[in-house]
């Protein structure tokens, strides 16, 4: 997330001001090399970071095999987190304009690496089920490490034993769910249905 800060900052934008054009520096891509460095031997690996989107080209760079997965969230849910966040730096509707800036770049990597899309709108079940299938596609599954690390020590270690499955989120850190497209600009609406309508054939 810094790396891409200051990669962003570098270009004359940032995560919430989006530059035209992103290239690496130079010293940027030496600051990659040291960030990837710390992963030298592992196997798989990878990071989540909407700033990515902006910065993606240059990932691309560095790992021409790089698996993608991406995922799509309601224009006005991001926008009323965001808000709530910091009331003060963007409107409700900047927020939205925000979502549009990232999501058409989700949409152009989309076509150009037809990559999975998964939608945190989904009810509860078919979200997780669509998370499982992205790990299975992606030859993933979740280790005890990890279990231990999110439910703790005994209970990972007892929900590893029974291969009991357990929920990725919490959908309690659910908040401003919306539905629907009313009330939402054309060009908005019309993003967000399109990256549904892909997002519901993965």
């Amino acid at each position: 997330m810094a790396l891409h800060e200051r990669l962003l900052e570098a270009n004359g934008g940032s995560w919430h001001c989006p530059p035209e054009r992103v290239e690496w520096s130079e010293d940027l891509r030496k600051e990659r090399e040291d960030f990837c460095a710390q992963f030298e031997g592992v196997r798989r690996w990878g990071f989540k970071d909407p700033r990515a989107l902006l910065a993606l080209d240059g990932w691309l760079q560095r790992f021409p095999g790089a698996k993608l997965v991406g995922t799509i969230r309601h224009p006005m849910s991001v926008a009323h987190s965001l808000h709530r966040r910091d009331p003060n730096l963007h409107s409700i509707e900047e927020y939205m304009g925000l979502w549009a800036a990232y999501n058409r770049q989700l949409l152009e990597a989309w076509r150009q690496y037809s990559f999975s899309i998964v939608d945190f709108d989904e009810p509860d079940d078919r979200y997780v089920a669509s998370l499982g299938r992205v790990l299975r596609k992606l030859g993933l599954k979740e280790g005890l490490a990890s279990r231990v690390r999110r439910e703790g020590l005994l209970k990972g270690l007892a929900s590893r034993v029974s291969q009991e499955r357990s929920p990725f989120f919490d959908p309690a850190l659910r908040t401003h769910r919306q539905e629907g497209v009313e009330g939402l600009p054309a060009h908005i609406a019309e993003l967000y249905l399109e990256l549904k309508q892909i997002a519901a054939h993965w």
